[in-house]
């Protein structure tokens, strides 16, 4: 017998203000940047420091009424020194320091680095910087709870082969999907009970009644042949998922792992050990480690010493294997898989494989049945863009029930391999450090450099697990907009909202969870035909900013509130129609003086931001060009200083400071 090969192909290639909205300088606060982060509010005070020119009064003071003296830091040239105390400024010896002595206490904020993982390659993953993950991380790593359904050539968790154990270190059995009606020990009344209390992974009967026997770890729609001995996996497996027409053939299993005696030509080799150099169908196998790549880059085991960190570090992984180590799949395999996916309440559903991606009409109606059935479910899919730089995508990319990704590189711009059309979604990294299942085609478990859309892929699938881990409530829907909405527009996009070759953007993993936070993007568009910038934290009026008005994207700056809460302070918009400037500002004096004297009309309130200096927060620097009447604003200093020295810009102000 040979196997039904073509229908499927992987999608795998190894490519070597007044007080002001201020949108500028991503570079600034982007999480390549040093990892500093102000701790949570409830604890954030390590005691006081005093600022003195008098050190030693103040701590002749301190000592003789019970204060703890931590340090004295006498500071270069004409800067006071810093003593600093144990206790916090509202403690009352504090505070009688303060009045005799005419000082005053400043809280000693705790830093901390961002969480920073330990994984001995980590420091390779320019791909995590770049999509903002370790900045996401302080707010969610993931949750337990959701599962990431990964359809592919097998992940790599531990599988024994005539003797010897295989592993992979990033994928330790408690990242594991589990089939809970598939573990534990029978007991009377179970539909396999025989009488004697039966381990359920290997008692081969069906526990959980979906008609696949222990499938206790997710399950293998693509098995393997028998082979001449012990060093084929299913050599010794029963006649339950045999061939009907070829007994050397096992159709499924219960083994979603990558070793597998899969060659029709050569059917006793395992694919591992299978490789000649050239790729070729069923002579070389080329692509055993993809499906353990692609669910590293999605959820590989973070911190834990080992090779790569992950995107989420706490899903579930559920593998299904549908493609052999030579790259093949079936429709009828990829569709079981996605039923069984949707069954078992996949979260997400990773499928780095595509079909037909020359032609976007295409439509397979057993998967598309399989992928409704899925979404129906509340499973969010997503798929590879493909890898032909073709202006069409595979399907199921293509497919309006899935999210089609391409892929970009370390600069940003789409790849030279990656397809695209009006049909892609996103995109996201490739040519990235990944965990592999060593074979002859890659002999180690760690791959520097995987490319090819199908590594784009499970970036998106580790995001929308991070938001699904981190709002269990929020529908499909939800958290697709929110990938797309949140996507960074980058360079290659010209300043549009969506364009063919990278759809809404490159994915930033930090921005939908702040957003869920309450702390919202603030965009900043350019309008060339008045030279006027506009700055909204709304979507909506970004789009059509952009769309309608002649506006041109330019960035994100920072994130801030959007909502009321002590200690910050509303931003007013008004609007100039004579001129079609905006302006904004935190006075209401500004405001009223706007709207009341210079033809301004109020508009509303934007957002809340800081009304002081902490920690963690950036100045707003706001710029006026008398020659057109417009206000420019900029957290960053060469943009505020290239206005004012270049420009015509007059430097006014710091209007705020925002986190």
């Amino acid at each position: 017998m040979t196997k039904n090969r073509l229908l499927i192909t992987i999608a795998l290639v190894f490519a070597g203000t007044f007080a002001a909205f201020a949108v500028y300088n991503t570079v600034s606060l982007r999480a390549e940047d040093p990892v500093i982060s102000h701790v949570d509010n409830n604890a954030e005070i390590a005691g006081s420091i005093i600022i003195t020119n008098k050190p030693e009064e103040i701590v002749g003071f301190a000592k003789s009424n019970g204060l703890g003296v931590q340090d004295v830091t006498r500071m270069s040239g004409s800067v006071p020194t810093f003593v600093v105390l144990a206790e916090k400024p509202d403690d009352p010896r504090v505070k009688a320091l303060e009045k005799q002595k005419n000082v005053t206490a400043m809280p000693n904020y705790i830093y901390k680095a961002s969480f920073t993982p330990n994984d001995s390659k980590y420091g390779e993953q320019w791909n995590l910087p770049k999509i903002s993950a370790p900045k996401a991380w302080d707010i969610s790593k993931g949750s337990s709870e959701t599962t990431i359904a990964v359809i592919d050539s097998g992940i790599l968790f531990s599988q024994t082969i005539n003797g010897t154990v295989y592993s992979q270190p990033d994928f330790p059995q408690e990242r594991q999907w589990v089939n809970t009606a598939e573990t534990g020990m029978t007991q009377a009344g179970d539909t396999c009970w025989t009488g004697v209390p039966e381990n359920k992974q290997a008692n081969n009967c069906d526990d959980s009644g979906n008609d696949l026997v222990d499938d206790w770890r997710g399950w293998d729609f693509m098995a393997g042949y028998r082979g001449n001995d012990a060093g084929c996996p299913n050599n010794g497996d029963p006649a339950t998922y045999e061939s009907p027409t070829d007994s050397t053939f096992v159709m499924q299993d219960n083994d979603p792992q990558p070793y597998s005696c899969d060659s029709p030509t050569s059917p006793s080799i395992l694919n591992k050990n299978h490789y000649d150099g050239t790729c070729q169908a069923f002579t070389s196998a080329c692509f055993v480690g993809h499906g353990t790549m692609v669910a590293s880059a999605a959820g590989a085991a973070t911190d834990n010493s080992q090779l790569i960190a992950g995107l989420d570090h706490n899903a579930k992984l559920m593998s299904i294997r549908v493609l052999d180590g030579y790259g093949y799949g079936t429709t009828a395999r990829l569709a079981s898989a996605i039923h069984y996916a949707a069954d078992n309440g996949a979260d997400v559903i990773n499928m780095s494989l595509g079909s037909s991606c020359s032609d976007e009409s295409f439509s397979d109606p057993l998967i598309e049945g399989a992928l409704k059935t899925a979404a129906d479910a509340g499973a969010i899919m997503m798929a590879a863009s493909g890898n032909g730089n073709l202006s069409t995508v595979c399907y199921p990319a293509s497919s309006s029930l899935v999210m089609a990704i391409g892929a970009t590189g370390s600069d940003d711009k789409r790849t030279s391999y990656s397809s695209y059309s009006n049909k892609l979604d996103v995109v996201a990294p490739a040519g990235v450090p990944v965990a592999n299942a060593p074979s002859a085609r890659i002999n180690s478990n760690y791959y520097a450099n995987a490319g090819g859309t199908s590594l784009s892929t499970p970036h998106v699938a580790g995001l929308a697990a991070l938001i699904k881990g981190h709002k269990a409530s929020l529908s499909r829907s939800d958290i697709m907009n929110l990938i797309r909405d949140r996507a960074d527009k980058v360079g290659g996009m010209g300043g549009k909202m969506f364009h063919k070759e990278y759809g809404h953007g490159r994915i930033n993993v930090y921005t939908p969870l702040a957003v869920l936070e309450g702390k919202m993007p603030v965009y900043r568009l350019y309008r060339p035909i008045t030279g006027s910038h506009f700055y909204t934290t709304s979507t909506t009026e970004r789009d059509t900013a952009a769309n309608k008005h002649g506006y041109r994207y330019e960035n994100v700056g920072f994130h801030v509130l959007n909502n009321e809460e002590p200690g910050t302070t509303p931003v007013y918009r008004l609007y100039r129609p004579i001129t079609g400037s905006h302006f904004y500002t935190t006075s209401t004096t500004e405001r009223d003086t706007a709207a009341n004297k210079h033809g301004y009309r109020y508009e509303n309130v934007g957002f809340h931001v800081l009304n002081n200096e902490e920690p963690g927060t950036t100045p707003v620097y706001r710029l006026y060009r008398p020659i057109t009447g417009s206000h420019f604003y900029t957290t960053s200093t060469t943009e505020r200083d290239t206005a004012a020295n270049k420009h015509g810009y007059r430097y006014e102000n710091v209007g705020f400071r925002a986190e």
